[in-house]
């Protein structure tokens, strides 16, 4: 068998139902491989995706950017979003310890009461 040319073809998601196409048909010469020709053509393909590519997010009638090539901000911001989750989960057991202290308080109250009636 013998190859004259091979097609790479690399799509990637950038979005909610969103796809970059990039695609390659590399014509082989002498010495070159299959094999060889498309790892070459895949790593072209993801260099031009992380110089080029930005994520568009929808939120509220407008379109912000995020440039996926700094991914160190969006670790930030996913820790402090992790961050306020488990302050917020605090929060919610310390209010829900306190209603409970507040029923028991209440409940003593009204025993109390109908022990004094009594």
């Amino acid at each position: 068998m013998k190859f004259k040319t091979v097609t790479y073809q690399h799509a990637v998601v950038t979005g909610p139902y969103l796809q970059d196409k990039i695609g390659f048909e590399i014509e082989l010469e002498k010495g070159d491989t299959p094999k060889g020709a498309l790892s070459e053509a895949k790593k072209i393909a993801e260099e031009w995706h992380e110089e080029h590519n930005t994520l568009t997010v929808v939120a509220s009638n407008h379109l912000p950017e995020i440039n996926l090539a700094d991914e160190r901000e969006l670790i930030k911001l996913e820790d402090l979003l992790n961050e306020k989750k488990n302050r917020l989960q605090d929060y919610e057991i310390f209010f829900a310890e306190r209603v409970i202290k507040n029923k028991e308080k209440e409940s003593y109250l009204k025993l109390g009461k109908m022990l004094q009636f009594a």
